[in-house]
């Protein structure tokens, strides 16, 4: 069988991001509730506390929707 010598040609890759980064929130006397597009809830979590008056325990993420799987 004879070498095979061929030079593979792929279509330009183009990033689709699954996940938007968006976000709503509901701030009540002493709670903030925020609905996030991703999955990190915990770092969503992480962030607004260390910018804002909150403590971590007061700020609840949640998920845009039902999960995924994956």
């Amino acid at each position: 069988m004879a070498p095979l010598d061929v030079t593979p040609r792929l279509p330009q890759p183009h990033n689709q991001p699954m996940e938007p980064h968006t976000g709503t929130a509901h701030r009540d006397v002493d709670r903030l509730t925020v609905c996030t597009s991703g999955q990190g809830g915990t770092t969503v979590r992480s962030l607004l506390a260390g910018r804002s008056a909150l403590p971590g325990a007061r700020i609840t993420p949640t998920g845009a929707g039902p999960p995924a799987g994956g």
